[in-house]
């Protein structure tokens, strides 16, 4: 990233069958903390979150705080 200015990151696992948070981790976390750790030359780090934040929706009803599911 010698000749790196500006960074967009977007990539993240959203799929939902994945059945151990590690799956997860390795992408939504681990590769994000990497990337933003070799960035401290960047000039601007945009990170947007995974797609479900903001919970589930359709063409309908958006997904927002409100309409999401948590299950522990």
């Amino acid at each position: 990233m010698k000749e790196v200015d500006f960074i967009i990151h977007i990539a993240a696992e959203t799929r939902q069958n994945l059945l151990n948070y590690t799956d997860y981790r390795k992408i939504n976390y681990d590769a994000v903390v990497n990337l933003f750790s070799q960035a401290d030359h960047v000039e601007k780090f945009l990170f947007v979150s995974t797609a479900n934040t903001l919970g589930f929706g359709n063409e309908k009803n958006f997904g927002d705080e409100d309409s999401r599911e948590i299950s522990f």
